[in-house]
C-alpha cells in the first residue's frame, strides 16, 4: 500500500473514531488531514462535510459536500446536506435550487417517494414554485395518489391563473378532474374560473405530511373564502406584457410535464429553434432547468441573475415569442441596448407581445440617441394600444390610418422627434393606461358614419395624414368609376409625400389588377408583403400573400413566404394546411420530389408543434399515398407503421399495412397487423367492426387462407358456427391447392372441434391427409 493511502487510512479511521465519541472538532481535523493525502476522496470529503455541519459550520460544510458532488453527480446525498446547510443559513432560495436537483436525481433512478419529498419541502418554502407544484402532481397521479395529485393541480391552475394563464389554467382543473372526477374541489375551482373569480394562491405551510392539500386552504375553510377581495390596478404595458411573458414561460413549463405523462415529446419542441428542413439537437432537459430558473429569479428581482439563465436557455436552442420579449427586457435593463433592439425586433412579430415590445424598443432607442426610431416604435406601439379600444371589424382601417402618420415623422427634425417621443410616453406608459386611451378617443371628434375611426395620434401630432385620406377617397371614386389610369395617376401624386403608405401602394396594386396588369399587380402586393413583414405587421403581410396566392396559385415563393409567417406567429394548423395545397401545386406540375419534400417539412412542423394528432396523421397518409403513386411499397409500409403507432384505430391504415405485407409477400407480418388489429376492436367491444374489417380483407383477398381462419374465428365467437365451418372449408381448401398439408390438417382440426354435421366426413379428410 502506498504511503500516502497508509496515511489517509489511519487518518480517517483517527476520524471515524472520534465522531464516535462526538468529537467534531477532532474529527474534522482527521479527515482535514486524510484529504492532505488524497484531495478527492468521496468519503473523506462528506465526512469532513458532516463534521463541519455538526460544527455549525454551514459554509464550510457547503464547500466539501459541494466537492462531493461534482466527483459523484448521480449521488443526492451531498447536495441534500447542502440544501439542509443552506436553510440553517437563513438562505431559503438557494435551498429551493438545491432542492430541486436532488428531487430531480431521485426521480431519475425511480425513487419517487425521496424525489417527492423534496419537492414537497420546495413548495413549504416557496409555494409559487410552479415546476414542484408540476412535478409533485405527476407524480402523485403516477402513483395512484388522487388527492394529492388533485391538490397539486389546483394549485398550479391558482398560479397559472394569477399569471394571466387562465386557458392553461383551465386546462390544470381538467386535468384533476380526469383524476378525481367526484372533486367538490376541482369543480368548484372549475366554476371560479368559468366565472372570472380568482383561485386561492398556494400559501406557505409549516412541514407537513406529503399528504397534505398543497395550494388550498385547510379542509374547515370554505374554498369561497380564500378568494381575493380586491384586484389592484392594471400595470403599464411593459410590465402587463412583462407578465404575460412570465405567465407563458412558466405555461410551458406545465405543458412539458403535461406531455411527458402522455408519452410524447411536443410541447418544448414547439419552442425551440428548427422549424426548416433540418432538425435541431436541443438539450430539453437543461434548457426546462434554465428555464425554471429564469422565472424563479425574476420572481425574487434578480434581473441580471435571470439575464444569465436566460442567454444560456436561448444558446441551447429555446425559441419562443415570450422568452424573446422577455431577453430583450433584461437585455435593455442590463443597457446592452443593441443586443435588445436585435431580439425585440423578433417579438415584435408575436401579438401577445408586440405592444410591449415596441415599448421596451423605443425607450432602448431613446437611450441610444436615435429619436427617429423611437418615434417610429413610439408610434407603431401607440397603433396597436389604439386598435384595442375600437370594434374588431374597424381595428384594420384604423391601423392603416396610422401609415401615413409614422411616414411622415420620419423626416422632422430630431427635437420634434423627440418631443414626439415624450407626449406618447406621457400618454401610454401608465398603469390605467387603457382607460386613460378610452377617455381620450372619447374627446375626437366624430367622422362621417362608415368611415374609420382617426387614430389617437391625431391628437399628439399634426401631419400630413389627412391628405393621405383625401386622395385615398378620390382613387377609390375614380376606380369605381372605371377611371383607372386617372386614379393610378392620383395615387402617384400622393406617394410625393407618403412614399412608404403601404395601403396607397395595396391601392395601386389593385388598380393594376383592374385594369389587367396581372404581373406587375404581383410585384406590387409582393412589395407590400415584405414591407409590412418588415415593420412586424404580420397579420396584413399574410393577407397580402393570401391576396397574391388567390391571383397566382402557381406563384412557390409567395406560398413559401406565407408558410414561414404563420409558423413566425405560431399559427400552426394554417400553416399545416398550406403546406397541403402547396404539395398539391407540386402535384399538378408533377415535381413529385418537391411535393415529397413539401410533406415531410409538414410532418416535422406537426411533430414540433403542440397541434392535434390528427394533423400527423393527415400528412402522413399524404405521404403514404405519395409513396404508393411511386411504387415505393417498402417506404409506404414504413409510413402505416407510423400511422398505426399514432392512431391505433386508423382503419385506412390497417387495411393498407396488411395489404402491403401481402403483396412483399410477408405473410406473417400482415397476420400479426390483422390480429393486432382486431383484437385492439375487441378489447374496444367493437365487435361488429372487427368482423366487417375482416370481411372486407377476406374479399379483397380470396386466395389468402390465413384470413379466412380468422374470419371463422370471429364468426365462432359471433356463435355462427356454419359460417366459421364455411369459412375454414375454404381455407382448407386453398391449403391443399397450395401443397401445405400441415396447414390443411390444422385446419380440418379446428372443423371437427365445431361438431359440424357431416363429422364423419372430416373425419375422414384427416385421416387420408395424416396418412398421406
Amino acid at each position: 500500500m502506498p504511503a500516502n493511502e497508509t496515511l489517509f487510512q489511519q487518518a480517517m479511521n483517527q476520524g471515524h473514531s472520534a465522531a464516535w465519541d462526538q468529537d467534531w472538532k477532532g474529527a474534522a481535523n482527521f479527515y482535514r488531514q486524510a484529504l492532505a493525502e488524497i484531495p478527492d476522496n468521496v468519503q473523506a470529503l462528506t465526512s469532513l462535510g458532516l463534521a463541519l455541519f455538526q460544527l455549525q459550520d454551514y459554509r464550510g460544510a457547503i464547500l466539501q459536500y459541494r466537492r462531493a458532488s461534482e466527483l459523484i453527480p448521480e449521488d443526492p446525498m451531498p447536495l441534500e446536506k447542502i440544501a439542509e446547510s443552506f436553510e440553517r443559513l437563513g438562505m431559503p432560495e438557494q435551498s429551493v435550487d438545491v432542492l430541486m436537483r436532488v428531487a430531480d436525481l431521485y426521480a431519475r433512478s425511480q425513487d419517487f417517494n425521496r424525489a417527492t419529498e423534496s419537492w414537497a419541502a420546495v413548495v413549504r418554502v416557496r409555494p409559487d414554485h410552479l415546476l414542484a407544484h408540476s412535478r409533485l402532481a405527476l407524480v402523485f397521479e403516477r402513483l395512484g395518489r388522487k388527492p394529492q395529485a388533485v391538490s397539486e393541480y389546483l394549485a398550479i391552475a391558482g398560479l397559472l391563473q394569477h399569471g394571466g394563464q387562465v386557458q392553461k389554467a383551465i386546462q390544470a382543473v381538467q386535468r384533476a378532474l380526469q383524476v378525481a372526477p367526484d372533486s367538490r374541489d376541482a369543480g368548484q375551482s372549475l366554476a371560479m374560473l368559468q366565472a372570472g373569480q380568482r383561485l386561492p394562491r398556494p400559501q406557505k405551510t409549516q412541514a407537513a405530511p406529503a399528504t397534505y392539500p398543497l395550494g388550498l386552504p385547510p379542509p374547515e375553510q370554505p374554498l369561497e373564502t380564500a378568494r381575493e377581495e380586491t384586484s389592484q390596478a392594471s400595470p403599464d404595458p411593459i410590465a402587463e406584457t412583462r407578465q404575460k411573458a412570465l405567465s407563458e414561460l412558466a405555461g410551458i413549463l406545465f405543458e412539458e410535464e403535461d406531455q411527458e405523462v402522455q408519452a410524447t415529446r411536443r410541447g418544448l419542441a414547439a419552442i425551440v429553434t428548427g422549424h426548416g428542413s433540418a432538425p435541431v439537437a436541443v438539450d430539453r432537459t437543461k434548457i426546462m432547468l434554465h428555464l425554471s430558473q429564469v422565472i424563479d429569479l425574476q420572481g425574487r428581482g434578480q434581473n441580471a441573475k435571470a439575464l444569465d439563465e436566460l442567454e444560456r436557455a436561448v444558446d441551447l436552442g429555446l425559441d419562443h415569442a415570450a422568452a424573446q420579449f422577455d431577453l430583450g427586457w433584461l437585455l435593455s435593463e442590463a443597457n446592452r441596448l443593441e443586443s435588445s433592439t436585435r431580439i425585440l425586433q423578433k417579438a415584435v412579430k408575436h401579438p401577445d407581445f408586440a405592444l410591449g415590445a415596441r415599448l421596451v424598443l423605443a425607450q432602448a432607442y431613446q437611450k441610444m440617441g436615435r429619436p427617429k426610431e423611437a418615434a417610429v416604435e413610439y408610434l407603431e406601439g401607440l397603433r396597436l394600444a389604439d386598435i384595442q379600444l375600437v370594434p374588431a371589424e374597424q381595428a384594420d382601417e384604423l391601423g392603416q390610418m396610422y401609415d401615413p402618420l409614422i411616414e411622415s415623422q420620419i423626416s422632422q427634425p430630431a427635437d420634434v422627434q423627440a418631443k414626439l417621443c415624450e407626449n406618447i410616453a406621457n400618454f401610454v406608459m401608465r398603469a390605467d393606461w387603457r382607460s386613460h386611451l378610452a377617455q381620450a378617443r372619447k374627446q375626437i371628434p366624430s367622422h362621417t358614419p362608415g368611415s374609420p375611426p382617426m387614430p389617437l395620434a391625431e391628437i399628439i401630432a399634426e401631419t400630413r395624414g389627412g391628405q393621405v385620406v383625401e386622395s385615398m377617397t378620390k382613387i377609390h371614386q375614380l376606380a369605381s368609376s372605371g377611371h383607372y389610369r386617372t386614379a393610378m395617376e392620383e395615387a402617384y401624386r400622393a406617394i410625393t409625400f407618403a412614399p412608404t403608405y403601404l395601403p396607397l401602394h395595396m391601392t395601386m396594386g389593385d388598380l393594376l389588377q383592374q385594369d389587367g396588369h396581372q404581373q406587375e399587380a404581383i410585384a406590387k402586393y409582393t412589395a407590400v408583403a415584405r414591407g409590412y413583414n418588415a415593420r412586424g405587421a404580420a397579420n396584413r403581410a399574410i393577407d397580402v400573400y393570401r391576396r397574391i396566392i388567390d391571383i397566382s396559385p402557381m406563384d412557390m415563393e409567395s406560398r413559401r413566404h406565407l408558410i414561414e409567417m404563420m409558423i413566425a406567429r405560431g399559427q400552426t394548423d394554417t400553416a399545416l394546411s398550406e403546406y397541403l395545397k402547396l404539395a398539391e401545386v407540386y402535384y399538378n406540375l408533377a415535381d413529385l420530389g418537391s411535393m415529397r419534400q413539401t410533406y415531410t417539412e409538414a410532418l416535422r412542423l406537426a411533430q414540433q408543434t403542440n397541434v392535434s394528432k390528427a394533423w400527423k396523421v393527415k400528412v402522413l397518409h399524404r405521404m403514404a399515398d405519395l409513396e404508393m403513386q411511386s411504387l415505393d411499397w417498402r417506404q409506404a409500409l414504413r409510413i402505416y407503421e407510423q400511422i398505426r403507432n399514432l392512431q391505433p384505430d386508423d382503419e385506412a391504415s390497417r387495411t393498407s399495412l396488411i395489404g402491403l405485407n401481402l403483396r412483399l409477400g410477408l405473410v406473417p407480418q400482415a397476420m400479426a397487423e390483422l390480429d393486432g388489429f382486431v383484437a385492439y376492436l375487441l378489447e374496444n367491444k367493437q365487435y361488429d367492426a372487427a368482423l366487417q374489417f375482416v370481411e372486407s380483407l377476406v374479399n379483397d383477398n380470396p386466395k389468402q387462407a390465413a384470413l379466412y381462419r380468422r374470419l371463422a374465428e370471429l364468426y365462432r365467437r359471433a356463435g355462427r358456427t356454419e359460417d366459421a365451418i364455411a369459412r375454414l372449408d375454404t381455407a382448407g381448401n386453398l391449403l391443399m391447392d397450395a401443397g401445405d398439408k400441415a396447414g390443411a390438417i390444422e385446419v380440418v382440426m379446428a372443423i371437427l372441434a365445431l361438431n359440424p354435421p357431416n363429422t364423419a366426413e372430416y373425419q375422414q379428410i384427416l385421416a387420408k391427409l395424416q396418412a398421406g
